[in-house]
């Protein structure tokens, strides 16, 4: 199975405005994950996350996963329509993040259709 992380940043003005981490996770054989996907706010509504999720998923596709997992907060609203929008669909799987306030992480899926 394929074992290499994909990082892609950008910057203005030599400040980080968005981050996408896409690959395999050392724990869970198999699972292609979207890791992490960040847009500083003043940045967000331009399209660049959409970008770098396209991105991400294309780069999973390009390891061989046809499925792909993200975790995210319970209550990051804004996050999950932003995944919801783009296909992916709530799991049954929930986890409580170990670190305080120990919020609770939802998972999600989506289908990687060959391109």
């Amino acid at each position: 199975m394929p074992s290499r992380m994909s990082i892609r940043q950008s910057s203005i003005r030599s400040r980080a405005t968005r981050f996408a981490r896409s690959g395999p996770r050392l724990c869970s054989v198999g699972r292609g994950y979207l890791s992490t996907l960040y847009v500083l706010p003043s940045c967000q509504g331009r399209g660049v996350g959409s970008a770098l999720h396209d991105l991400a998923l294309e780069r999973l596709r390009a390891l061989g996963f046809e499925l792909a997992r993200l975790w995210t907060l319970d209550g990051n609203a804004s996050g999950r329509r932003f995944y919801e929008r783009r296909g992916w669909t709530l799991t049954d799987e929930t986890r409580v993040v170990p670190y305080p306030p120990n919020p609770v992480d939802v998972q999600y899926a989506k289908a990687l259709d060959p391109s």
